[in-house]
């Protein structure tokens, strides 16, 4: 059997390698091929590209890992299957789901890397990546706000910005959370509110109190509130953060910080759930492999090219349905759990009924 191991993990090696090479570089140009004409406006050196570059680099890899993943075991096994190697396996007692073991504990250590660099890596990249566009590309720090995003200034200020007008600057659905080391925490709601010269001006809103065990002991009424914080600018507006730029942590802190407050807080916790869900995609994917292999086997001509466009469709329709399941887990039509998770149980589900009935086919 480690023969059988090592031959198919040496088929699967050199198209997985290639797939995510030109996998990564396709992804990295297309978003540097979306910024070429704002990149060539402001005449931005030519460093500056190659730190965009990258930057966006890890995330490349983890959303190609997937699709590498596929086009590799497809083309590993219809080539094996063309060979009669799978009939010859079959002859020697050796079940096909056992000879696909090799390839999946492979994808399983992918996903695991996969999931490291999306919790360890990527939020990191991530935030470079944005902050050059915020601060350098758009030539104006510390006044570029964005909307539906947390950031911190300082030790005790926590921030969520629902809305914002890219004219005026003016904020909408402000939470602001403090920390008080003396006392207990004050969570402050805002209608709305504009910086002017380093100081939060805050409107119409209301100050609550928390005490320890989450409920709220006081609250007052406020028509005007200013925040004098220490962060310059600059400074400030380099902490903000959208979810992509957040590891599961940060996430998880900001949604405790924030649930007792009645923000709608369903958009941060399927991307909570969808930062361990989607490096599985991999993992959900390679299922599919040996039962598409035997299939093809069984056409008359089937052009390496029908392979590869079969697994970029496959891989499509599955980034197609997360999306789609993660706006109706962030509008409440299903779970926020489920709204990530779904995809990955439907696919896996087809993925293993398949696989369960591969040795009848």
């Amino acid at each position: 059997m480690r023969i059988l191991d090592r031959h198919l993990l040496q088929q699967v090696a050199g198209p997985f390698v290639l797939a995510l090479l030109a996998l990564i570089i396709l992804m990295v140009s297309g978003v540097l091929f979306e910024l070429s004409e704002l990149l060539i406006a402001k005449k931005i050196p030519f460093f500056v590209i190659i730190r965009l570059f990258f930057y966006r680099f890890p995330q490349a890899t983890v959303e190609a890992l997937p699709l590498a993943a596929l086009v590799a075991g497809l083309l590993a096994y219809t080539r094996i299957a063309a060979d009669n190697e799978l009939a010859i396996i079959r002859s020697v007692g050796v079940s096909l789901r056992r000879h696909l073991a090799p390839l999946l504990a492979l994808v399983l250590v992918i996903s695991l890397f996969s999931l490291y660099l999306s919790e360890k890596v990527v939020p990191q990249a991530n935030h470079a990546f944005e902050n050059i566009i915020r601060q350098i590309v758009l030539k104006n720090p510390g006044v570029e706000i964005e909307q539906d995003v947390f950031f911190r200034a300082g030790k005790e200020y926590f921030f969520y910005i629902g809305q914002v007008n890219p004219e005026t600057l003016e904020m909408k659905e402000i939470l602001v959370y403090q920390l008080r080391p003396e006392s207990y925490p004050r969570l402050i709601t805002a209608e709305s509110g504009v910086i002017k010269d380093g100081v939060w001006l805050l409107s119409n809103g209301v100050a609550r109190n928390i005490e320890s065990d989450g409920f709220v002991s006081d609250e007052i009424k406020y028509t005007t509130m200013r925040l004098e914080l220490g962060d310059g600018l600059e400074r400030f507006f380099a902490n903000q953060k959208t979810t992509r730029e957040m590891t599961r942590a940060e996430l998880a802190e900001n949604i405790r910080l924030f649930r007792p407050s009645g923000v709608n807080i369903r958009p941060f916790v399927v991307d909570y759930h969808l930062k361990l869900a989607s490096p599985l995609a991999s993992l959900i994917l390679v299922l599919f492999c040996l039962p598409l292999a035997i299939r093809f086997l069984r056409l008359p001509r089937y052009p390496r090219s029908v392979v590869v466009g079969l697994c970029v469709a496959l891989t499509l329709t599955y980034y197609v349905t997360t999306p789609f399941c993660r706006s109706l887990g962030v509008n409440g039509l299903i779970s926020p759990v489920l709204g990530a998770w779904l995809p990955n149980l439907a696919y896996g589900s087809v993925g293993l009924l398949a696989l369960a009935k591969v040795d009848s086919l």
